[in-house]
């Protein structure tokens, strides 16, 4: 906790503080292995509908772009 804190007061971003304050505390406690530091944000990434928000937003914009938005709504 007070490595964070510490990396705060540092004007570090909050996400490399809570990076490293989580590896400090892997590393430091040997209770669980380091490995998980490497498997464990893609654990959730295996879910096939994790995948489709993204594409879904990705095709709206480019129609948005392409101007095809207009004549989609007008058909619906």
């Amino acid at each position: 906790m007070a490595l964070f804190v510490g990396l705060i007061a540092l004007a570090i971003p909050i996400w490399a503080s809570i990076g490293v304050a989580a590896v400090a505390m892997l590393l430091l406690s040997g209770d669980l292995p380091l490995s998980l530091v490497g498997e464990s944000p893609f654990d959730g990434i295996v879910a096939l509908a994790l995948t489709a928000v993204p594409l879904f937003i990705l095709t709206g914009d480019a129609f948005f772009r392409a101007g095809l938005s207009p004549q989609f709504l007008a058909v619906s």
